[in-house]
């Protein structure tokens, strides 16, 4: 039977930093977001216990306490799997008391993936103007964590957005950004869809 206190202990911790944050002086926006999300991970520990069965491959991969979890991994990991059920008002809850947890510990790194899962859902729901706006603020985010990993696919996004906006120049500025840091890390796997966007 694999072992459930992983799961649960990363979501206490997730718990606790929403905790964290409310202390802090969140906005009262994200207050009331943060309560919404810390009800949904509640549940979440309720159906991992039921179901006896760990965390996904994002959150064992991550590093950290339990099944490698850290707050604001959980946090987004259970963001993604709401928006795969298809509530994505849910899943901006969680997304946003992420953000807020991150910004108050100083995580830029964990604040830039937060933004960006918001700006996806913003993007999906055909808000380019949200989208474009989010991803500036994670990419500063990234690049206030110095974090390549985490700024390549941002600029990919922007890219995407300019493109459909028909100004062909500025997405072809902003698919280079992101082929020059996926060459830096070496992560030739991205390359051709990079290569396929300038083409």
């Amino acid at each position: 039977m694999p072992d459930t206190r992983a799961k649960t202990t990363a979501i206490d911790e997730a718990l606790a930093a929403i905790e964290g944050a409310l202390a802090r002086g969140a906005t009262i926006e994200a207050r009331g977001r943060c309560r919404r999300a810390m009800e949904l991970l509640i549940d979440a520990a309720g159906r991992a216990s039921a179901a006896g069965a760990p965390d996904g491959d994002e959150a064992a991969a991550s590093g950290g306490a339990g099944l490698g979890c850290t707050a604001c991994t959980v946090m987004r990991h259970e963001a993604r799997a709401l928006l795969m059920e298809g509530d994505a008002d849910a899943a901006l809850d969680v997304l946003e008391a992420a953000r807020a947890a991150a910004e108050s510990a100083a995580l830029h790194r964990d604040t830039a993936l937060a933004l960006n899962g918001i700006a996806i859902v913003h993007y999906n729901r055909g808000d380019l103007d949200e989208a474009e706006r989010i991803y500036h603020a994670a990419h500063e985010q990234a690049g206030r964590a110095d974090d390549a990993r985490v700024a390549a696919p941002i600029l990919t996004n922007l890219g995407v957005i300019a493109n459909i906006r028909g100004d062909l120049e500025q997405a072809r500025r902003y698919y280079e950004r992101s082929l020059v840091a996926y060459r830096s890390l070496g992560l030739v796997r991205e390359l051709p869809l990079g290569l396929n966007n300038l083409g």
